[in-house]
């Protein structure tokens, strides 16, 4: 399709090869206007609408489990829930990246996974591993990465939701 700009009666106008059809121009400006109008909206729906996932619009608990021995209290770990900084307690950035402890300052704090079944948290094998390889599979397992399963009452995460699924859809 060649495009030629063509001087018409003192005014510029473009010949998009539509034999120079006003009804055809008109048409094909009124379909661009359309899908701009209905980007735009899709745009607004999207920012207004947090994403439109399907899933609940109370947000999501984040939890971290700092690794750093020297921030262990009694034995125990040191756990924080995050508040205002929306990286910090993003899940999509933290699985691939420590993020900094508050009270030991250090980056070595690990997103932590919620069992559905018993509540209990924990920071799985699969974190670990994501954070460690870099978002690689480790090496040694054969390009597998470990189940999700919880260390507290042995429920494998990908069963749960399977099941979960097929109650949802009347499949079980």
């Amino acid at each position: 399709m060649s495009h030629r700009l063509r001087r018409i009666r003192g005014a510029a106008r473009l010949d998009i090869g539509l034999g120079g059809n006003r009804k055809s121009e008109f048409l094909m400006i009124g379909v661009l206007g359309l899908i701009i109008v209905i980007a735009l909206t899709i745009a607004i729906a999207q920012i207004v609408g947090g994403g439109g996932d399907g899933g609940s619009d109370e947000p999501q608990e984040v939890r971290y489990q700092c690794q750093n021995p020297e921030c262990a209290k009694d034995g125990k770990k040191y756990e924080w829930s995050p508040e205002g900084d929306h990286r910090r307690a993003s899940p999509e950035f933290a699985q691939y990246n420590y993020v900094e402890c508050p009270q030991c300052g250090e980056k070595s704090g690990l997103l932590m996974t919620k069992c559905p079944e018993c509540g209990k948290w924990y920071v799985s094998e699969s974190t670990r591993n994501l954070v460690e390889n870099a978002g690689g599979v480790p090496p040694g397992r054969g390009g597998r990465m470990p189940e999700a399963k919880c260390p507290h009452c042995g429920t494998v995460l990908s069963e749960y939701y399977d099941q979960q699924r097929r109650e949802r859809e009347g499949k079980d």
